[in-house]
Order: structure tokens, then sequence, then C-alpha cells
């Protein structure tokens, strides 16, 4: 299947670079980058809501440790204190 596909000329510089460093034409990488989204989004449709449960828990021990706000903090009335 053929698909013409309209990049920016900052995106198509992009893609054409990484292809020439990684030694593949330019539609190579481009099916490439499009097979490996494809496989991720059909191995996370067969994922159950426990296991992307899972994932979710896994991924956001990475973010930064932020203190929780207090109930002052998220308060309507300190949100909008310039309103009122």
């Amino acid at each position: 299947m053929t698909v013409n596909i309209g990049l920016t000329p900052d995106v198509e510089a992009g893609l054409s670079r990484e292809a020439h460093e990684k030694g593949v034409l330019l539609a190579q990488l481009v099916s490439s980058v499009l097979q490996d989204h494809v496989g991720v989004f059909s191995a996370q449709r067969k994922l159950s809501g426990e296991e992307k449960a899972a994932r979710w828990i896994e991924t956001s021990k990475k973010f930064p440790h932020t203190p929780r706000l207090s109930d002052e903090q998220i308060s309507r009335e300190s949100m909008y204190e310039d309103r009122l």
C-alpha cells in the first residue's frame, strides 16, 4: 500500500537526518516507525484493565515527587480569590 503524507519541512528534515544517520532510506524509516506504533498500539489493546493499571503505577513512579496540596490550596476561594 502506498500512502502520501504531507510533512512540514522541519519534520521532513528531521526524519531525513535520522534516516541518514541510520543508513536507511526515508521511506524505510517511516515504515519502521509506523510498524512499531501499530505493534505497541495493538499490544496495549490486549492488556486487561489490571495490567494497564499496573503499567500506569510503574510509569508514575518515574514522575518527580511533589507534595500534596492542602484542602485550602485547592479550595474554590483560593483559586478565584482575585474574583471575590
